[in-house]
């Protein structure tokens, strides 16, 4: 039992230890293109990235996430496996074909008034659609690996692709090439060998004679069903202040915007130790446990995100830093940036809690949608959305309305887990 124990521990130190080791790789890099690319070039890269990133999980809309529920034990079934991914690639072509035109149109309306030519939009929006068609095997070949706990495999092709990159942007800036298109080129290039290598790797775990089936497509429908309003909801807000600004504000604000985001990185690697630890331990906990488990996580991840919204109004000099001179004038936004990114990252451990928990169900999330919408709006009518500052007070009310509905959400899902059991809590089954 102990020998157990510490084997699982040791496991779950090298997956955490791994999983950052790649974050911060990527953090590197991230911040090496705000001091590398002219402010004119990152905000070309920063709109790219953030239409990328939003368009690649619309067009996913949980259909990778749905794969292992829907295989379930059946895991070492290689031809149960192969036909729910193929099934899931199927779904994701046809949405992405759907998207296309929208996609396109998006962008280029959120491109308009920076004083970018045509030609340059059309390069940014075609190393969108290259990146989003390459997160597709990224995405789903990944899931195999992880199954079968490969995770050597899978995170160690992750980081060899992240200093490659590293290293593949100071020879493009050495030979003055580095733009920010290039650089959006370079994005899609890496996620491209990634799921390639993926895809390869994960060849032994699926049939090759498994094919896409329409039983496996409903199923996949109906599983993702109850989650599409907040995936596509939240997926845009995302990337939504850095659409703001290129809507309402100079392609300066753009740039800015892009740089403190890198800022928030900070907080992804935080995001996904959480994601690691709850999401397989909380679906396990029992009644009695779980309030002092969800205490627990509340205050470590308050405590952690309050640490670096305290420093970041005590001493912005030193996130700044990091930024590179261009950037230097933002000191009074760095504070209200992190706050609210604490805020948000709060939100999201909840979110993990009450997705462990299956306490996300289509009316709170409905309720949800609702109220982050009506902040919003009323942010909207009050706020100046081309200026930085408020564009934080945006960010910040958002993130506290987020914060509120998943709590809400929290105590809804464990009241009504007290009601149907007497006091006893299930164990927790998809809500329709």
């Amino acid at each position: 039992m102990t020998h157990s124990l510490l084997r699982s521990a040791r496991r779950l130190t090298a997956f955490v230890s791994a999983q950052t080791l790649v974050q911060v790789t990527q953090i590197v890099t991230g911040i090496a293109l705000v001091r590398w690319l002219s402010v004119d070039e990152f905000a070309q890269y920063t709109l790219a990235f953030g239409v990328a990133a939003t368009l690649g999980a619309l067009v996913d809309v949980g259909c990778s996430s749905s794969v292992l529920p829907l295989v379930g034990s059946r895991v070492r079934d290689r031809h149960v496996f192969g036909t729910y991914l193929r099934s899931a690639l199927h779904l994701r072509t046809r949405v992405f074909v759907a998207l296309l035109i929208p996609g396109a149109a998006a962008f280029l309306v959120l491109s308009a008034g920076h004083g970018w030519s045509l030609g340059l939009r059309l390069s940014l929006l075609a190393t969108i659609f290259a990146f989003v068609i390459a997160r597709a095997n990224f995405d789903l070949y990944a899931l195999p690996l992880l199954s079968h706990e490969r995770y050597r495999e899978y995170y160690g092709v992750q980081l060899v692709s992240n200093v490659a990159r590293f290293a593949a942007a100071a020879a493009l800036r050495v030979a003055g090439s580095l733009t920010g298109v290039t650089a959006s080129v370079l994005n899609a290039l890496v996620l491209f060998w990634l799921g390639q290598v993926y895809k390869r790797r994960s060849r032994e775990h699926l049939h090759p004679d498994a094919i896409q089936s329409r039983e496996s497509r409903t199923e996949i429908v109906a599983f993702t069903k109850p989650l599409v309003p907040g995936i596509v909801f939240f997926s845009l807000q995302a990337q939504i202040t850095v659409f703001l600004a290129s809507l309402f504000g100079a392609t300066v604000a753009i740039a800015q915007m892009g740089a403190l985001t890198r800022l928030g990185s900070l907080f992804a690697v935080l995001a996904g130790v959480s994601a690691v630890i709850i999401s397989p331990r909380f679906p396990q906990l029992s009644r009695e446990r779980l309030p002092a488990e969800i205490r627990r996580a509340l205050i470590l991840a308050a405590a952690a995100g309050a640490v670096l919204a305290a420093a970041a109004f005590a001493v912005p000099s030193w996130f700044l830093f990091l930024l590179g001179p261009a950037y230097a004038d933002l000191t009074t936004m760095v504070g209200w940036f992190m706050l609210a990114s604490a805020i948000s990252f709060l939100a999201g451990v909840i979110y993990l809690i009450n997705l462990a928990r299956k306490f996300v169900r289509m009316r709170e999330t409905l309720m949800a949608v609702a109220l982050v919408l009506a902040t919003q709006v009323v942010c909207a009518a009050t706020l100046d959305l081309g200026d930085l500052l408020d564009l934080q007070y945006f960010a910040l009310a958002t993130a506290v309305a987020s914060l509120v509905s998943q709590a809400a959400m929290l105590r809804l899902g464990l009241a009504r887990a007290e009601r149907q059991t007497g006091g006893e809590v299930p164990t927790p089954a998809v809500a329709a």
